[in-house]
């Protein structure tokens, strides 16, 4: 499955480069940079699950570049929703990255296209894009969250205390408890 996936972010790499019309020679390079970078070789190898962000992350900047050129928002949409079922936490830092990466490249676009109406154009394409994205990626949102409200690290299976500093009697004793 590790391979599967290395695999997976390579192509999506290469996806990015040859949508920005770099050579095969070029594309074929950074893929192979990128898939057994540092990171994937340490982290991603421990827990597979952190290469998700590494395959979605190049196509989210296709579909970005796809607002900016075409204001085609229907690829962004789709992988904001396919982002979402693979992990919100993942999406969230995606997303971050995106928002950077929208505004730096507003930034180098033609001096022509660098007026209000076409930026307010623009956020209102990539939020719309993300929002149909949640909304369409939602369906496991709620059981994630349910889950993770109701799990002993926030408090579903510890007791709660009314302070951070005075703790009632049995506290400790019921701490212990909880953890068996």
């Amino acid at each position: 499955v590790m391979l599967l996936r290395m695999h997976l972010s390579g192509l999506s790499v290469s996806a990015l480069l040859l949508y920005f019309k770099k050579s095969w020679k070029i594309t074929w390079i950074c893929s192979y940079i990128y898939c057994f970078s540092g990171y994937v070789l340490y982290a991603c190898t421990r827990h597979a699950h952190f290469m998700v962000p590494f395959i979605l992350l190049p196509l989210l900047v296709i579909a970005v570049e796809e607002i900016l050129r075409k204001k085609r928002w229907i690829p962004g949409c789709v992988l904001i929703a396919i982002s979402l079922l693979c992990s919100y936490y993942f999406l969230y830092m995606n997303t971050i990255v995106l928002a950077l990466y929208f505004l730096i490249r507003y930034g180098f676009m033609p001096k022509e296209q660098h007026t209000w109406k076409n930026f307010w154009s623009y956020v209102r394409c990539f939020a719309g894009a993300y929002i149909l994205g949640v909304g369409m990626g939602s369906m496991t949102i709620f059981t994630s969250l349910f889950n993770y409200f109701g799990s002993g690290r926030t408090g579903g299976g510890t007791v709660a205390s009314e302070s951070l500093w005075y703790y009632k009697k049995d506290w400790l004793n019921d701490v212990y408890m909880s953890l068996i």
